[in-house]
């Protein structure tokens, strides 16, 4: 589908900035991201509770939700996150249902999940270097410091294999960001399936289209070059989708 005529979807861009944006037509699109501070530590658990209850007061036509890059770890070393943070990536189906849910209470027209980000590894530099080598390796010292650090504040309930599995797939490279968007495109398919969901699901995969040239060094994950070319594979979902653009 082509974006020409539909220029009025380019105002999408805003949504990079603010968390609802109203179209030109009056189109009301909420955007769910991570935490405002750009920090990630320990200590910073992800409580959906207030963005969902905002969610449904504002009732949107589309909610746009972008969380990949806040669940991947390299843990114990550059990047350690929070228990409840790993134990959000062992249940992600659970997460990305709950976004189905609250979707379908505020009478959301469609739901858009976008793809994490592709990580260029060979812009990292420093730690964050050394950190994706031994991960990328399947290092066995790292991985088992891993496991024990998330295992002493984990819930009872997760069980050792799934944060085993956390540490050897939830890391922040690219072998982490596939493995969670291969488990996003596999929710996605099975809900266009289910008959009784009441909203639509679009992928907005723009991981395909990044590259190492468009990201800093030291940096790897952000491609602010390209949010046009973003902006305009979002506008044609929305030109395409009878739902929004009808």
């Amino acid at each position: 589908c082509s974006l020409a005529g539909q220029d009025k979807h380019l105002v999408c861009k805003t949504m990079l900035m603010t968390p609802k944006t109203n179209l030109y037509d009056g189109t009301m699109v909420r955007f769910i991201s991570g935490p405002t501070t750009g920090t990630l530590s320990v200590d910073v658990c992800f409580n959906f509770t207030d963005h969902f209850v905002s969610i449904k007061k504002l009732q949107p036509d589309i909610i746009i939700a972008n969380m990949g890059l806040w669940f991947l770890h390299f843990q114990t070393s550059r990047r350690t996150v929070g228990s409840c943070i790993a134990e959000t990536w062992i249940n992600y189906e659970e997460w990305l249902e709950s976004l189905v849910t609250v979707a379908e209470e505020s009478g959301a027209k469609v739901l858009v999940l976008k793809t994490t980000n592709f990580i260029c590894a060979e812009k990292y530099v420093g730690a964050f270097a050394t950190a994706n080598i031994l991960y990328s390796n399947h290092d066995n010292v790292i991985l088992r410091a891993c496991s024990d650090n998330i295992r002493a504040n984990a819930s009872d309930t997760t069980a050792d294999i799934d944060i085993a599995n956390y540490c050897m797939n939830g890391t922040f490279n690219d072998a982490g960001s596939g493995y969670l968007n291969e488990r996003l495109y596999r929710f996605v398919d099975k809900k266009q399936h289910d008959s009784k969901c009441r909203v639509k699901l679009h992928v907005l995969n723009d991981h395909d289209i990044q590259s190492c040239k468009y990201t800093p060094l030291g940096n790897a994950r952000h491609y602010h070059e390209m949010n046009l070319a973003r902006i305009r594979i979002l506008g044609n979902i929305m030109t395409c989708d009878e739902t929004v653009s009808g």
